[in-house]
């Protein structure tokens, strides 16, 4: 009898430690999951926080575009293919675009602007068309971490 009893506290001690195990995996495997999770969500939202910031730099390219003359000091004259960013200066308060890259946090931001091409039909298109020398393509760049949102706009001089 008491030999039974020694082969039931082994088989006992024994399912413990296979209990024990498979727990173990188990909550390893939902702190993986959890943490992997974690990420995306962090991801995401600096993505979101990425696309506002390129929101914003668009808005205040149209808020200059709609205070200053389109050709003498507007967006007309501003230089193809140069980084810009947005500033607040002055007062009031007004957007201006100045030359070079920004910083805003961990984001690098930029305004690029390019000729604005249309086709026969007056659509705008890419590559090809004819100058409209009354708008611009606007690139609004925000990079970190190796990453990169661009949205592109058109912008006209509808004065």
């Amino acid at each position: 009898m008491a030999e039974n009893v020694k082969k039931q506290k082994g088989a006992l001690m024994v399912e413990i430690l296979i209990a024990t195990t498979i727990i173990t995996v188990a909550l390893l495997a939902l702190f993986g999951i959890a943490s992997i999770i974690i990420k995306q969500h962090s991801g995401a939202d600096k993505t979101n926080q990425a696309i506002g910031l390129a929101q914003e730099a668009l808005e205040a390219t149209r808020s200059f575009r709609d205070g200053t003359n389109w050709s003498a000091g507007g967006l007309g004259s501003l230089t193809m293919g140069v980084d810009y960013h947005p500033q607040i200066t002055g007062t009031p308060p007004q957007w201006q675009l100045v030359l070079g890259e920004e910083t805003v946090g961990i984001f690098k931001r930029k305004i690029v602007f390019y000729k604005a091409m249309r086709d026969a039909g007056g659509m705008f298109v890419e590559p090809g068309g004819i100058e409209d020398v009354n708008a611009r393509k606007v690139k609004a760049i925000i990079s970190w971490e190796q990453k990169n949102i661009e949205i592109v706009s058109y912008f006209t001089n509808w004065r």
